[in-house]
């Protein structure tokens, strides 16, 4: 939510992530995404993997909220926007995956 700025906050929070995943020595997989026309990234979708990501980004996951004066604004009034981040675990290849018929 917030339009323009809240896709702002998504290629500052994809920037954030690639940096720490390059820190940690795991592999960044970029997936899929939308951009927005004045930057950032309308949705990004992205497979990090290596030791320990789960562990480490198992809380990241959830809205995230920023307020700040964004470039956007003329008359310098503070902007809220919020993100949402989903963080799933890949399940193994001879995992059984079970999809309950209620959860489509």
């Amino acid at each position: 939510t917030g339009g323009d700025e809240a896709a702002l906050f998504v290629g500052d929070c994809v920037r954030m992530y690639k940096m720490f995943a390059d820190k940690m020595g795991w592999r960044f997989e970029h997936l899929s995404s939308t951009e927005s026309e004045i930057g950032g990234y309308k949705e990004y979708v992205m497979i990090l993997s290596g030791q320990d990501v789960y562990r480490y980004l198992r809380y990241e996951g959830g809205t995230h909220r920023v307020q700040r004066v964004p470039a956007t604004e003329a008359q310098g009034r503070v902007h809220t926007s919020a993100i949402t981040i989903a963080v799933l675990m890949e399940p193994d290849e001879d995992a059984e995956v079970k999809v309950d018929e209620k959860d489509l």
